[in-house]
């Protein structure tokens, strides 16, 4: 895979095979796959692999966020609930503060 500023010549329906699209704005890239369809079988379904978008992010310089798992969504939940709980004490423990500096006064 590599990026380009534009379809090559020989680029098969002159762009975009999923979208169709084949102007590129300025200062963006095209993905390409560095596959001849000649080299593929003449029939069958066009498929992209996970792995595949992956690459795709990191040629482009993008990110890839994975989806977190149930048990890592409950760990942070848990998280965010003991945060907020020491927020809560904070604040009341600021409370405090503000009325034991008040009665001096």
């Amino acid at each position: 895979m590599e990026t380009r500023p534009a379809f090559p010549q020989d680029t098969v329906t002159g762009g975009c095979f999923l979208t169709g699209e084949y102007k590129v704005a300025p200062g963006e890239q095209i993905i390409d796959l560095n596959r001849n369809l000649d080299s593929l079988p003449a029939w069958g379904r066009l498929c992209i692999h996970p792995t595949a978008v992956r690459n795709m992010l990191a040629v482009l310089g993008w990110t890839w966020y994975e989806t977190p798992q149930k048990d890592e969504v409950a760990t942070l939940k848990r998280k965010v609930e003991d945060q907020r709980n020491e927020i809560m004490a904070l604040e009341a423990r600021l409370a405090e503060i503000r009325q034991a500096i008040e009665a001096t006064h």
